[in-house]
This record gives structure tokens, C-alpha cells and sequence, in this order.
């Protein structure tokens, strides 16, 4: 796994701290890298919106919301805590800081607990500039975080949810052993993230245009490993609770039904 991880991170190494693009982690998943991955099935969080349909109705419901418990900065470690504090600030995180300006960004941001679902955590900072940052980390991890995503529109109507479900990629190799990318089909092995009040259930859209693994949102966040299907996804929405799509985001490059 680590060198997984270390492939992973090497593909998303340039992102922008903002927002999660799906397009641009093909981009740079395609270019030719050699790496020493001996595995074919690679995992990779679901954090990219290439379609949407705008939420209705919900812009006057995203806003005092994600209340939960701060968490002292003594749980993280010190890598976590500069990462945390520098994506909260709107910085890359591979811009030095002193362990106070650290700090001080990490108290600034207001990092708290929201949710507790199975063995996983959620928590929630603020964006310095609006938006959120978000992690879900395992109850037993010692560094306390996962994986941290920030968006400056989220939560809004125009993002309602931060995705942050596991999915399973076929890593793709050349005759000479050469890794080229990651190739869909997607399929989800845990569905969870965070959403905005007005969303009362998240599920997956199946290409046929059906809804899967219909889950609710509770505490502004949304948990799910059992009954996932194993076919390829084409997107993730979210309903309101009257049932109505309010949001629909694609996870196939060829689009989806709004």
C-alpha cells in the first residue's frame, strides 16, 4: 500500500488546493510515468464534479451549518496539522510555516468532529475566503485525519455534497511495464461524504438511469459499505426529501442523465 499511496499522491501532486478536478487527475493519471506498482486494482477517493445539475431551493438552508466538537491541535501530528492549516489558509501545503503560523491557521479554521458512522470519522474546517475543508479518517488512526479536501463553493446550491466515496480503477500498464493511468469503468466501495441541509439522501445513478443504494444524510453526512452495486456507476446524486434530484454529478467522462 504504500507505494500505491505514494503513486496516488504523485498523481494529484499538482492539483490546485481549491477545489478537487476530476479532469485534471486524468490528465495527469495518463501521462507516461514509470512507477513500481505491482498491483492491477487501484483505489482513489471520488472528489470530482465534471456534470452537475444545480440544486433548487436549498440557498438559504447551507449556510450556520457542520456544528460539531473542536479537536485540539495536540491530536494531530505535525505534517497533518501543517497540511490542515495550509489548504484552511488557501496555501499549498509545500509552502514552509513556523510551527506558530501552523497553529495559528489550524485555530483560525475551527476544525471540529461532525459525525461518528461504523469505525469512521468526519470533520469539517473552514476555508479562510468561504467553502470548507473536509476529512473522514478511521476511528483507530492515530494521526487523526485521512485524506483533506477543500472547496471554496461548498456548501452551496451549486455544491451540495463533497464526495469523498471510495471507488475501485483498473491501473493500465504498456507492454514494458509503464503505467498509463487509470481506466474506467467505476465502481464504488464505500459511499460517503458530506452534504448541505437540503439534501436528505444521497445515491449512486447507474448508467440505465436508475437509483442504487439510496442513503440518508444525517448530521450533514452520508455513510454507506453494504448493498453498494458491483456494476460501473455513472454518477453520485443528491434528493431532497420529497425524493427530487436536486443534484447530479458525473463520474464518467462520457456524462451522464441529468
Amino acid at each position: 500500500m504504500k507505494e500505491l499511496d505514494s503513486t496516488l499522491d504523485a498523481l494529484v501532486a499538482g492539483a490546485p488546493v481549491g477545489a478537487a478536478d476530476w479532469n485534471d487527475v486524468v490528465r495527469r493519471a495518463r501521462r507516461p510515468r514509470r512507477v513500481a506498482l505491482t498491483v492491477a486494482l487501484a483505489t482513489a477517493f471520488l472528489t470530482s464534479v465534471l456534470l452537475a445539475t444545480p440544486a433548487l431551493g436549498i440557498k438559504e438552508r447551507v449556510r450556520n451549518l457542520f456544528q460539531g466538537e473542536p479537536v485540539r491541535a495536540e491530536r494531530l501530528s505535525p505534517r497533518t496539522l501543517h497540511n490542515l492549516s495550509a489548504m484552511a489558509s488557501g496555501v499549498s501545503p509545500r509552502s514552509p510555516a513556523s510551527q506558530a503560523q501552523d497553529r495559528a491557521r489550524f485555530e483560525a479554521s475551527s476544525f471540529r468532529q461532525i459525525a461518528s458512522r461504523g469505525d469512521r470519522m468526519f470533520f469539517v474546517a473552514d476555508r479562510s475566503g468561504g467553502g470548507l475543508c473536509t476529512s473522514i479518517a478511521d476511528v483507530d488512526d492515530p494521526d487523526v485525519l485521512g485524506s483533506i479536501g477543500c472547496s471554496p463553493d461548498f456548501p452551496s446550491a451549486e455544491r451540495p455534497i463533497f464526495d469523498e466515496s471510495r471507488i475501485h480503477l483498473r491501473a493500465v500498464y504498456d507492454r514494458k511495464g509503464r503505467f498509463h493511468g487509470l481506466e474506467e469503468p467505476l465502481t464504488v466501495l464505500r459511499l460517503e461524504g458530506f452534504a448541505a441541509d437540503g439534501v436528505a439522501s444521497v445515491a449512486l445513478l447507474m448508467p440505465d438511469g436508475g437509483i442504487e443504494a439510496l442513503t440518508p444524510v444525517e448530521d450533514n453526512v452520508y455513510y454507506r459499505i453494504d448493498d453498494l452495486p458491483t456494476e460501473p456507476i455513472a454518477g453520485i446524486v443528491a434528493l431532497d426529501a420529497e425524493g427530487h434530484r436536486i443534484y447530479t454529478q458525473c463520474t464518467a467522462r462520457k456524462g451522464c442523465e441529468k
